[in-house]
């Protein structure tokens, strides 16, 4: 048989579990494919070393990675590898995961290892596949129960609640930290596709309104999107490991642009010299993330900063630009226009003339300057 393994999360990884698994799985069977699901455990793998075990070349969400190995890898049954807060918030991750496959044909069982572990059979074809692994991971096997949704809709509102928080987290909506909890129970209420409010917890408007674009007023699709609460990667159990170094441009300098995308920046990685990054939370990530192929980064901040990510890395060459307060994303603006015209990357002469160029530009709303 063809195994395929969705492994989610960095969690996993740090813990080791992920390389268990994986190692246990190899003895029983001989064809194994094992891939990334979702991008905020791409660093994770890095760090550890695994690119041969995980491929992490995609950006596919769990149910997305399950499809392509049912589908274009054809698999005979995939494995979700998962390290929730709980085994409740496994299960219903789980849950969420399985309700966006639309009936799989081929068996899908979920390995949740937090604390002692749990084995969930999710599809009905599976459960004869979840005693032999019980077996060989030892662990439990956990019934599935099918829970509710938590999306409610009333006309143009909807409410989605999240589940798994804890009060004085950041919640993050597709990557953008849009307020904090202060409750166990919390909920976002959008109306037309855009936030009006967080039950039990507080907006930050200023992330709220770079979800929505500004004035370009897009909506969010709220049932879809991707929610996350806390820290991007909790374990602090890794050192950092710089994979390569840039290869660039080769007849000169290269930049991009990162404007609140910051998982964009594991597909630029290879192609540029530096990038310039415009938010407090964006450059904490992007600079952490391009720190592992050896790229600096201009980071535009306001410090109004929400997340803390522990053992950030900078890359030798970055440069902090703190702006006036709310004006990070102004002088990020002006950057897009007159430097990159428009343009996600651009070519320049060199890497110091590319400073001055942004310093300049930046003018009196830079209030402070911090080399690397």
């Amino acid at each position: 048989m063809k195994i395929g393994i969705v492994v989610h999360g960095p969690e996993v990884v740090d813990s080791g579990q992920a390389k268990l698994i994986l190692d246990k799985l190899s003895s029983m069977y001989d064809n194994l494919t094992a891939q990334l699901g979702g991008s905020m455990g791409k660093t994770a793998v890095i760090d550890a070393g695994f690119e041969n075990l995980i491929d992490i070349n995609g950006c596919l969400k769990p149910s997305q990675s399950i499809r392509h190995l049912e589908k274009i890898e054809n698999c005979d049954i995939v494995y979700l590898l998962t390290q929730s807060k709980s085994v409740d918030n496994g299960h219903i991750f789980g849950n969420m995961v399985i309700e966006k496959l639309d009936n799989p044909k081929i068996p899908v069982l979920q390995i949740e290892t937090q604390g002692s572990g749990v084995i969930i059979p999710w599809t009905k074809n599976s459960t004869n596949h979840a005693k032999p692994l019980s077996d060989l991971l030892g662990l439990k096997i956990l019934t599935p129960v099918n829970i509710a949704s938590g999306i409610y809709k009333n006309g143009s509102t909807i409410k989605r609640e999240i589940s798994g928080v804890s009060p004085g987290e950041c919640i993050f909506l597709n990557g953008i930290i849009i307020g904090r909890s202060e409750s166990n129970k919390v909920t976002i209420v959008v109306d037309n596709g855009f936030i009006k409010s967080i039950e039990g917890g507080t907006i930050k408007q200023h992330g709220v309104e770079k979800l929505h674009q500004y004035d370009g007023r897009v909506p969010v699709d709220i049932e879809n999107a991707w929610i996350k609460t806390g820290l991007l990667r909790r374990s602090c159990n890794y050192s950092p490991l710089v994979k390569c170094n840039s290869t660039g441009n080769n007849d000169g300098f290269r930049a991009v642009l990162i404007d609140h995308d910051a998982d964009n920046c594991f597909d630029l990685a290879f192609k540029v010299d530096m990038a310039v990054t415009v938010g407090d939370d964006t450059t904490i990530v992007a600079a952490d993330i391009f720190y592992r192929f050896a790229v600096p980064v201009i980071g535009i901040i306001d410090g109004d900063r929400d997340v803390a990510f522990q053992n950030m890395c900078i890359y030798p060459g970055t440069c902090i630009l703190k702006s006036k307060p709310g004006y990070d994303d102004i002088l990020g603006k002006k950057i897009g226009n007159e430097i990159f015209n428009g343009e996600k990357i651009v070519d320049f002469y060199t890497m110091e003339s590319f400073k001055r160029e942004i310093i300049y530009l930046g003018g009196e709303i830079i209030e402070s300057v911090i080399q690397y």
